[in-house]
Order: C-alpha cells, then sequence, then structure tokens
C-alpha cells in the first residue's frame, strides 16, 4: 500500500516534457546513426521489417540492442497513451522537434514555464549529438566488438591489467579509431517512396497520437 501511495504521489506531482519527432524521420535517422557507426548491418528496409516484430527489453540495452527497436521506439500513441492514463493532462507537455530547433529560446522557455522556473533571455547555440558516418564502419564495428565483446583477448586483459585501467585502455583505441575513421559526408536523404512505405507503418499510432494529446502536428505532411 506504501508503494502504491508513492507512485500515486509521483504521478499526482511530477510533470513530464515530451519532444516527439515525426516517425519518419526519427527512425531514418536512427537507422543511420548506428548504420555510420557499422552497428546496422543490412539495408534499411530489412532492418526495419525485423524490427517491427521486436519487443523491447529496457533491462539491459546497449548501442547495439538500439537497433532492434526502430519501430518501437517510434510509437508515440501507443507509449503517450499509457502515460496520460497515469498522469494529470496538466502536468504533460508535448513538444515537436522542430519548434526546439526552429525556435529554441522560445520552446526552452514554454519549458520553464511548464516547470514554473524563471525564464532565460538568451540561448547559446550548440551542435551536438551530429550523425557521422565512418570511412570504414564494418572495420570500426569488427574492432569494437573485438575490444568489448566476450572474447579471449578481453578475458586476457582481465587477468593481467586493473579493470579501471583496461576500461580506459580500450575507450582510448576505440575514440582514436573513430576519430581516424570519421568523415564528413551526410547520410542520404530519404526518397519519397521509402517515406510513403515507413509511413504506412505508423499512421495508426499517430492518428491514436493526436486523438490521446488533442493536438494536430500540421507539420508532419505524411500523416495529413
Amino acid at each position: 500500500l506504501m508503494i502504491l501511495t508513492y507512485f500515486g504521489f509521483l504521478a499526482f506531482y511530477s510533470k513530464l516534457i515530451c519532444i516527439l519527432r515525426n516517425s519518419i524521420d526519427r527512425v531514418w535517422s536512427h537507422y543511420w546513426f548506428l548504420r555510420g557507426r557499422g552497428f546496422a548491418r543490412m539495408p534499411f528496409k530489412e532492418t526495419f521489417l525485423e524490427s517491427v516484430n521486436a519487443t523491447p527489453d529496457f533491462s539491459q540495452l546497449s548501442i547495439t540492442d538500439k537497433g532492434q527497436y526502430y519501430y518501437s521506439f517510434g510509437l508515440y500513441g501507443r507509449s503517450l497513451s499509457r502515460i496520460y492514463d497515469k498522469f494529470d493532462r496538466a502536468n504533460i507537455l508535448i513538444l515537436e522537434t522542430n519548434q526546439l530547433k526552429n525556435f529554441p529560446l522560445e520552446t526552452v522557455n514554454a519549458c520553464f514555464r511548464f516547470l514554473n522556473l524563471s525564464e532565460l533571455k538568451e540561448i547559446a547555440e550548440e551542435n551536438l549529438n551530429p550523425t557521422i558516418l565512418l570511412s570504414d564502419p564494418d572495420a570500426y564495428y569488427k574492432r569494437l566488438n573485438f575490444m568489448y565483446g566476450n572474447n579471449p583477448f578481453k578475458r586476457l586483459l582481465k587477468h593481467i591489467i586493473p579493470k579501471s585501467f583496461g576500461q580506459k585502455f580500450r575507450k582510448g583505441i576505440s575514440d582514436t579509431m573513430y576519430a581516424a575513421m570519421t568523415t564528413k559526408q551526410a547520410y542520404p536523404a530519404m526518397t519519397a517512396e521509402e517515406r510513403n512505405w515507413v509511413a504506412s507503418y505508423y499512421r495508426d499510432d499517430v492518428a491514436l497520437l493526436k486523438q490521446v494529446t488533442g493536438m494536430s502536428f500540421p507539420e508532419w505532411q505524411d500523416f495529413i
């Protein structure tokens, strides 16, 4: 009873800010983020289809596991319907990524007002977490898997050097490889055919999202 009371207290007083990206753009960026590092190894369509029936397991989730859930991570309607069932609607703020991209100060201040915090007068621009394509992603993946996977090399290091030093050693090598293989290439844009194909998997969920939130998401032209 005490646990249920505690979680009821959290649900009543907590405030949630959800920033949503068009599910089609999100899954494409997700794929190329991992493809550019060698973690996604099959073509996009095959990879996406493989993820449609995958059930997320958040108990153990690494960067390689995230590739299994391309589809599920874009089911905002399904996820938010559960949140609206537990939280007061007044304590949920839904934003769209283009708002943050195109109007950063206004969007951040909308969050601050929602949290009853003082607004900012200015905000510094930063380019964080860019999608990087490596010159040889397969080679990077194989070497990274060799260093971090369950293999004789890792087991040998475990017995020879302290764990903390081994972690720094592997990270130093992986960072050096990453820097050496980094290119300035941008990942390719989706074709209209690809967008329509992916949209067909999300239309029902976006309809649910609009119903649950009461928002129309007019910038998501794929779902008008």
